[in-house]
């Protein structure tokens, strides 16, 4: 499948300062999805979890990434990979942000459907 870039969809969450450039096709049984973060300077994510692996590759800017108590300080061309299930969080500095093209098996584009169909059937309640 390819997706030109004047057809990626630009994703833009009320709940968070990042936004996302979702790069891949959302197919039936796709096991993989890849994305650009853009994380604003400033930005700090709590640590998460979820299923899956997580692979990230910075493009430009600085990026701390947090897996458990372990803090990584990375920058344009430095890389990630680590499964999912460990706690893990991002962070940036104060006047840079960070582009970083992320890989993931967690779904992404479902998740946010998901959420956002709760959101709004929360509200219809």
């Amino acid at each position: 499948m390819v997706i030109p870039a004047q057809s990626q969809l630009h994703i833009k969450l009320a709940s968070s300062a990042v936004s996302y450039r979702y790069l891949s096709g959302a197919f039936e049984g796709r096991l993989l999805e890849a994305l650009i973060n853009e994380f604003p300077p400033g930005h700090r994510h709590p640590l998460a979890t979820h299923e899956g692996e997580e692979f990230g590759y910075v493009l430009s800017g600085h990026l701390i990434l947090r897996i458990e108590e372990q803090a990584f300080s990375l920058g344009p061309g430095d890389s990630f990979h680590f499964p999912s299930t460990r706690p893990h969080g991002y962070e940036t500095g104060p006047e840079e942000g960070a582009r970083v093209l992320v890989v993931s098996t967690q779904k992404f584009i479902d998740t946010v459907v998901e959420r956002n169909r709760n959101a709004l059937e929360g509200e219809d309640r």
